[in-house]
């Protein structure tokens, strides 16, 4: 079964909608990625609200130890990673390693990025975009 976007005017199969009780077919009217635009919008032009909020949330005890019992999983999942990423801090800190700026669009704030995490000390320097960009991981939107 499928149905149109009201906001895109794409026919989409019922899976591309977010299931709502309250439609009489039990999927919302605008489609999974209108929505997802919608929100990312409304977030821009409130990004201090947004900034405040997400400020308060996050340093509720709940959410604290949440993030810290997932940190400790990831790291013990990944001891190499982890390892990696403490030498290259250490580094930094003792003027081992310098900060260089980003090596693709030379933005002064970066990233240390591990080709081969078994060689700690080897690092590229990438701004976030172009270091979420190496992993495959950058969104334009």
């Amino acid at each position: 079964m499928s149905k149109p976007c009201i906001k895109c005017g794409s026919i989409l199969p019922l899976a591309e909608f977010y299931a709502h009780p309250a439609m009489s077919d039990g999927h919302l009217n605008k489609c999974k990625s209108c929505c997802r635009e919608d929100a990312i919008s409304n977030r821009r032009k409130r990004l201090d609200y947004y900034r405040e909020y997400d400020r308060r949330r996050f340093s509720t005890e709940n959410r604290k130890a949440f993030r810290h019992a997932s940190q400790r999983r990831y790291r013990a999942a990944n001891p190499i990673k982890t390892a990696a990423r403490q030498a290259v801090s250490r580094a930094v800190r003792a003027g081992i390693l310098t900060r260089m700026p980003c090596e693709c669009c030379g933005c002064p704030v970066v990233d240390a990025h591990h080709d081969d995490y078994s060689k700690p000390l080897e690092v590229r320097w990438l701004c976030r975009r172009h270091h979420l960009m190496e992993h495959g991981r950058y969104q334009t939107s």
